[in-house]
Protein backbone atom coordinates (compact mmCIF):
# COMPACT_ATOMS: atom_id res chain seq x y z
CA UNK A 1 0.00 0.00 0.00
CA UNK A 2 0.83 3.37 -1.02
CA UNK A 3 0.31 7.09 0.58
CA UNK A 4 -2.98 8.60 0.31
CA UNK A 5 -2.07 11.47 -2.53
CA UNK A 6 -3.57 14.09 -3.29
CA UNK A 7 -4.89 13.88 -7.54
CA UNK A 8 -6.76 17.67 -7.73
CA UNK A 9 -8.23 20.31 -6.34
CA UNK A 10 -11.76 21.22 -6.67
CA UNK A 11 -13.06 24.58 -7.59
CA UNK A 12 -13.51 25.61 -3.72
CA UNK A 13 -9.37 24.49 -3.40
CA UNK A 14 -10.45 21.55 -1.67
CA UNK A 15 -8.06 18.76 -2.13
CA UNK A 16 -9.05 15.56 -3.65
CA UNK A 17 -7.16 12.77 -2.02
CA UNK A 18 -7.20 8.88 -3.64
CA UNK A 19 -6.03 6.06 -1.62
CA UNK A 20 -6.36 2.43 -1.12
CA UNK A 21 -8.25 0.92 1.91
CA UNK A 22 -6.26 0.76 4.89
CA UNK A 23 -4.65 4.12 4.15
CA UNK A 24 -3.95 6.39 6.89
CA UNK A 25 -4.42 10.21 6.41
CA UNK A 26 -1.80 12.18 8.01
CA UNK A 27 -4.26 14.10 10.66
CA UNK A 28 -3.79 15.82 14.03
CA UNK A 29 -5.02 19.40 15.52
CA UNK A 30 -6.28 20.48 18.29
CA UNK A 31 -9.23 18.47 19.14
CA UNK A 32 -13.13 18.90 18.54
CA UNK A 33 -14.32 21.74 20.55
CA UNK A 34 -12.26 24.89 19.41
CA UNK A 35 -13.57 26.85 22.64
CA UNK A 36 -12.53 23.85 25.19
CA UNK A 37 -8.84 23.54 25.96
CA UNK A 38 -7.33 20.06 25.21
CA UNK A 39 -8.40 17.39 22.55
CA UNK A 40 -11.49 15.74 22.60
CA UNK A 41 -12.97 13.36 20.63
CA UNK A 42 -15.07 13.61 17.31
CA UNK A 43 -18.75 11.63 17.38
CA UNK A 44 -19.45 9.87 14.39
CA UNK A 45 -22.73 10.76 13.00
CA UNK A 46 -24.38 8.40 10.44
CA UNK A 47 -27.53 10.95 10.07
CA UNK A 48 -25.70 13.61 8.67
CA UNK A 49 -24.58 16.91 10.09
CA UNK A 50 -23.91 17.52 13.54
CA UNK A 51 -22.24 19.70 16.53
CA UNK A 52 -18.46 18.39 17.02
CA UNK A 53 -19.08 15.72 15.17
CA UNK A 54 -17.83 14.26 11.52
CA UNK A 55 -20.21 13.10 8.88
CA UNK A 56 -20.27 11.63 5.29
CA UNK A 57 -21.80 12.76 2.08
CA UNK A 58 -21.41 10.20 -1.30
CA UNK A 59 -21.93 12.72 -4.36
CA UNK A 60 -21.68 10.59 -7.46
CA UNK A 61 -18.14 8.76 -7.35
CA UNK A 62 -16.86 11.46 -5.07
CA UNK A 63 -17.19 10.51 -0.72
CA UNK A 64 -17.10 13.47 1.30
CA UNK A 65 -16.05 13.09 5.05
CA UNK A 66 -17.24 16.82 6.99
CA UNK A 67 -16.55 17.94 10.41
CA UNK A 68 -17.75 20.55 12.84
CA UNK A 69 -14.93 22.03 15.20
CA UNK A 70 -16.77 25.15 16.57
CA UNK A 71 -20.33 23.60 18.11
CA UNK A 72 -22.67 24.85 14.76
CA UNK A 73 -23.04 21.80 13.05
CA UNK A 74 -21.58 23.17 9.78
CA UNK A 75 -18.68 21.91 8.40
CA UNK A 76 -15.53 23.17 9.17
CA UNK A 77 -13.52 20.87 7.28
CA UNK A 78 -14.11 18.75 4.03
CA UNK A 79 -12.14 15.67 3.06
CA UNK A 80 -13.01 14.84 -0.68
CA UNK A 81 -11.86 11.03 -1.15
CA UNK A 82 -12.09 9.49 -4.81
CA UNK A 83 -12.40 5.53 -5.50
CA UNK A 84 -13.63 5.16 -2.10
CA UNK A 85 -17.62 4.84 -1.54
CA UNK A 86 -18.00 3.86 1.83
CA UNK A 87 -16.28 4.30 5.57
CA UNK A 88 -16.84 3.08 9.01
CA UNK A 89 -16.48 5.06 12.24
CA UNK A 90 -13.45 2.47 12.72
CA UNK A 91 -11.59 3.51 9.73
CA UNK A 92 -11.52 7.14 10.68
CA UNK A 93 -9.31 8.08 13.63
CA UNK A 94 -9.47 11.67 14.44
Amino acid sequence: MGKPRPIGYGSDGKVLVHGDAGEDLPGGGSGVDTLATGNQRFAFSESGAQANAVWLRLEGDLLYLSGDVDGDAVADFEITFAGITTLAATDVML
